[in-house]
Parts: structure tokens; C-alpha cells; sequence
């Protein structure tokens, strides 16, 4: 199941657009950014707001990074070179198989904290535009001293360590108790 915990809080939303020709976003771990929570089965949501293909910028995923674990240096969002990020994160075991996500208006994809992917270069003359959610178990809590995310600022002016991320800006979206 792949929202097994008892609660499924909201950690970040974002409309995202990626204009005419932008540059490709580099293959990463969404958790390489996330370290200063405490758990890394986060899951991502990724939901187009008309077809996705790679022509307009689709998501290419590396089938089963997310079983790799945290890779160091894996925040490589803006790196534009994908084979050195190839080089740089495949081998010791970890094939580099990439996934294309095509998906239709208003589909969407699902993906683990752990798992590489980045998107390919908008070649259309039209936007794509997402939505994007990440979703983190309600347990989850804040980790100082490990790396700055500007959620932490959420918290409040002084967050403690193993302070939980369960105000009101991170609302409980899915409760398994509550399921029908």
C-alpha cells in the first residue's frame, strides 16, 4: 500500500509551470532536500493539468531508486548534465533504468521521497503546468542541525528538535483509520 501510515500529512504544494524550452530539471531525490524531517517514506503527487508527454517536459523516473536509499549529494535539481548525473549516482548495483510518465489531463503520479526523477525540456510553444503535492506520515518531525528547508519556518520562530510537523500549515490529508 503505498500510504500505509495511519496519517498522511500535507509537507509542500506548489502549481508548477514549465515554460518554452526551459531547461531540464536534473534527476534527484526529493528527500536529498528534505533531510530536516525525520522520515523519508514521503510520497510525491504529481498531477498534470493537460497531457504530459516528453515533449513538453514529461517526468523520466529511475525504476527502483527509491530501493537505493539516501544517495549523498542527491539535491541535484538544477544540474542540467544528465549523463554525469548518471555516472555520478548509478553503479555499485543501482541500475540507471529511466521510466517515461506520459500521462493524460488531470492524471497522476505517485512516486517515493527516495526515488530519482526530474523532468526533460519543454520544446512545445505551450506551458505545462502541474500540480504537486508531497505528503509525509503524521509522526514525522523536525530534524535541526542536518539541513535548512523553509518549512522549518512553519514550525514557528523557535523550532525544537523532534518538534512534530502537525500544525495547521501541514493538515492530515488521509486518515487509514478513517477509510470507508
Amino acid at each position: 500500500m503505498l500510504l500505509s501510515s495511519v496519517y498522511n500529512s500535507l509537507w509542500l504544494a506548489s502549481l508548477t509551470r514549465v515554460i518554452v524550452v526551459f531547461p531540464s530539471f536534473g534527476r534527484h531525490q526529493d528527500y536529498g532536500y528534505w533531510q530536516a524531517s525525520s522520515n523519508t517514506n514521503m510520497i510525491t503527487v504529481w498531477i498534470v493539468l493537460q497531457d504530459t508527454d516528453l515533449t513538453n517536459g514529461g517526468m523520466m523516473s529511475i525504476n527502483c531508486s527509491h530501493k537505493w536509499g539516501l544517495i549523498p549529494d542527491s539535491d541535484t535539481f538544477f544540474d542540467q548534465d544528465m549523463d554525469k548525473l548518471k555516472q555520478k549516482h548509478a553503479g555499485e548495483g543501482r541500475d540507471w533504468i529511466e521510466e517515461p510518465c506520459i500521462l493524460k489531463a488531470g492524471h497522476a503520479s505517485f512516486h517515493h521521497s527516495l526515488t530519482f526523477h526530474g523532468s526533460g525540456p519543454n520544446v512545445t510553444n505551450k506551458l505545462r503546468l502541474s500540480v504537486v503535492a508531497h505528503l509525509m506520515p503524521h509522526d514525522t518531525f523536525y530534524r535541526p542541525d542536518v539541513q535548512y528547508h523553509n518549512n522549518i519556518k512553519l514550525l514557528g520562530p523557535r523550532p525544537q528538535a523532534g518538534q512534530r510537523f502537525d500544525n495547521e500549515y501541514f493538515p492530515v490529508l488521509y486518515s487509514a483509520s478513517n477509510k470507508g
